[in-house]
């Protein structure tokens, strides 16, 4: 028998694998690209070069520049514009295409005092320059988030007063919380400028004594009441208040709610009061815990803005996060707006992943919501008549109590809008993660409350999959694990569940299958043995959300 050599690669491959190495070909492609290489920037547009003229008018004839990016474009920027620089520092790529498009009669167009420096790590480079650090850095070069956020840090802590760049979308918070104007050109590229040495934002550590705001203005008709639920939080209250302080919106006041937390959060408190003593800040006491739905709700009630904002006491705000979402609500004249927020490790700061509607939820809202939560409350800002309208969150459910409450306004006719751009962190920390009895318990409550607002959904055939696509997923994970007292975990419970989706939907064969499974495990007593066949199909369930490519075939 002959081997075919595309399977002898492929065989090949696979050993290399299983000795820890990569694949032949892979391997030769990572050593011809180095990570950090930078890679060629776009062409410059009209708009593009507006852009730059209108950012570059004020360059002293002292000024030291940096360019990162191709040779052509440096060429025509440093000739159009920047012909009042005494010094001019290219950063290019070490890659031999570039050097050779470099040639001796490109170079005979550039000034002599301007330095022409060949390296493969642009952030290395500019922290030598410590000494005599750039005025303005201009990047025109396709660079991966870790290379543009080394330069952005290098460039704050050298002194830097602003970066320019266009051809990277700003997508990642860390960089994002430094970006001072962000657009698109015709093109289609993102045009951006960082004033990188004014924006030292989400300092560790408490809020600064020094006092602020010392008018007051506070205006009930544009204010926006802060709700800050707090629950042994003391180790991220002061940067969740330092980004308070450091919002563009100025028009605020903040209502700390502490639900019973083992620890004080007095001190932190009070200095920040300290700081802002013409503003109306509220720090509210229980002495018991109570839950997040009750802590918010008190919040909500000592509130006296237009609008209400929640943000958790460990999640974070970008400076811009109160007034693009203000301007946003008041243009599209929505009751409630909410955005994608970024995941982010507690102990490494790093980010995760966003978190927020897929295109296609988008499309198919408000239906798509009933399929997952999507919405995460530190992302939300509504206004007040809302609340007015439909009172506060559900008390009765201490997980899922956000997804009741985002249902209730859909089905009260309130307008929920969604805002594209991402300006709140979610904290991810592992130390307080959901047991896996907590978090079937959240998948009971999740299913009971879409049961609750399936007619929200105008398809029938639609709403039943989604209601019994939530009853099975709670059902099955009651039958994976052992009862629990704490957490109402037990089998009667999982039966009731997929029984009651039998009988929403009697037509899915899978849903008969698992009932009949289901009843034969109880009444032989055999559950402890099919443990693991329910727990197979639950984790699929949890691990494979629902596509309205599915909600169409299976209807």
């Amino acid at each position: 028998m002959t081997i075919q050599p595309k399977l002898m690669r492929r065989l090949r491959d696979a050993y290399r694998v299983m000795r820890g190495k990569p694949p032949k070909q892979l391997q030769s492609i990572v050593a011809a690209t180095p990570q950090d290489r930078v890679q060629d920037g776009l062409p410059l547009t009209d708009q593009d070069l507006t852009f730059l003229k209108d950012r570059l008018k004020s360059i002293s004839q002292k000024a030291k520049l940096v360019l990162v990016g191709n040779v052509e474009t440096k060429i025509t920027v440093c000739c159009a514009f920047l012909s009042n620089a005494v010094s001019t520092t290219l950063l290019l790529s070490a890659d031999t295409q570039v050097l050779d498009r470099f040639t001796s009669a490109v170079a005979e167009t550039l000034p002599q005092r301007w330095d022409v420096v060949i390296t493969n790590d642009v952030s290395s480079e500019l922290s030598r320059m410590r000494k005599d650090p750039p005025e303005i850095i201009i990047i025109n070069a396709r660079l991966s988030d870790i290379q543009l956020g080394d330069i952005l840090r290098v460039a704050n802590e050298i002194g830097v007063s602003k970066v320019i760049g266009w051809g990277n979308e700003i997508s990642t918070f860390p960089i994002m919380q430094l970006v001072h104007e962000y657009q698109t050109s015709e093109g289609g590229d993102y045009l951006w400028e960082a004033k990188v040495s004014e924006n030292k934002r989400f300092d560790k550590g408490k809020p600064s004594l020094k006092m602020r705001n010392t008018q007051n203005n506070h205006d009930s008709t544009s204010c926006v009441s802060i709700i800050i639920p707090v629950y042994n939080a003391l180790a991220y209250l002061p940067q969740t208040l330092n980004d308070i302080e450091k919002q563009t919106y100025t028009n605020w006041e903040v209502i700390l709610v502490d639900d019973g937390s083992n620890e004080s959060s007095d001190a932190v408190v009070n200095q920040f009061k300290q700081c802002w003593p013409n503003k109306r800040v509220i720090f509210e006491k229980k002495s018991y815990n109570e839950g997040v739905s009750i802590a918010r709700n008190t919040g909500m009630a000592l509130a006296s803005g237009k609008f209400i904002a929640f943000l958790d006491a460990d999640d974070r705000w970008m400076p811009t996060h109160l007034s693009s979402k203000i301007d946003f609500i008041t243009t599209v004249n929505a009751d409630l707006v909410y955005s994608t927020v970024e995941m982010f490790d507690d102990k490494t700061d790093k980010p995760l992943y966003n978190w927020g509607p897929t295109v296609d939820e988008l499309e198919y809202f408000p239906d798509s919501l009933l399929s997952r939560n999507f919405i995460q409350p530190s992302g939300v800002v509504m206004k007040r008549k809302l609340y007015e309208a439909i009172g506060g969150f559900s008390q009765e459910l201490s997980i899922g109590e956000d997804f009741d409450y985002w249902l209730r306004a859909l089905k009260n006719g309130n307008v929920l809008a969604y805002d594209p751009i991402i300006t709140t962190r979610y904290r991810k920390n592992h130390i307080s993660a959901a047991t896996t009895n907590r978090m079937v318990l959240c998948y009971d409550n999740i299913a009971r409350i879409a049961s609750r607002y399936g007619d929200l959904v105008r398809d029938d055939k639609l709403r039943k999959f989604l209601v019994v696509r939530h009853l099975m997923t709670a059902g099955l994970g009651h039958m994976s694990y052992s009862s629990s007292e704490n957490f109402g975990c037990s089998m009667t419970a999982g039966r009731d569940l997929i029984s009651l989706a039998s009988r929403i939907d009697p037509s899915q064969n899978d849903v008969r299958y698992w009932l009949n499974v289901v009843n034969f495990a109880i009444n032989t007593k055999a559950s402890r043995f099919l443990k693991p066949i329910f727990r197979k199909q639950f984790n699929y369930y949890c691990r494979q959300p629902v596509t309205f490519q599915e909600f169409t075939k299976s209807a």
